[in-house]
């Protein structure tokens, strides 16, 4: 199963990837501004913090997880027209190859994101 979501998320433009890494990347920026560049200080830093610390962790999941999708499928590519196959056949099969990986990267990604959310959400 985790093969089959893992060659899913091969599929994916690497620019997804990247788009969310750099909306996780802003949260984490605005999140960090607003409790420590602020006078006087917010209440709720420590959950303000730690949604920074989640964000910046998902925010380099994403972009690796990008990176890695991006370098598979310019593998696939390059070797898609030696071997006359479609190029998104071997790029299913790249990413079903690194998809403990690829599947890793995406669950942190995706579970620091939400837990960020969930900070700062938080008034502790």
């Amino acid at each position: 199963m985790i093969r089959k979501i893992s060659a899913s998320l091969g599929q994916v433009h690497p620019g997804a990837y990247y788009l969310a890494s750099a909306v996780a990347l802003s949260l984490s920026t605005e999140t960090f501004t607003n409790a420590y560049g602020t006078v006087p200080a917010p209440e709720n830093q420590v959950s303000l913090l730690l949604c920074t610390l989640t964000a910046f962790v998902s925010a380099v999941a994403l972009s690796t997880l990008g990176w890695r999708i991006e370098t598979i499928r310019s593998l696939a590519m390059e070797r898609a027209a030696d071997v006359g196959l479609p190029s998104r056949h071997l790029i299913g099969e790249a990413a079903e190859a690194f998809a403990v990986e690829v599947f890793l990267k995406m669950t942190v990604g995706v579970a620091t994101a939400i837990m960020s959310v969930f900070f700062m959400l938080g008034r502790w």
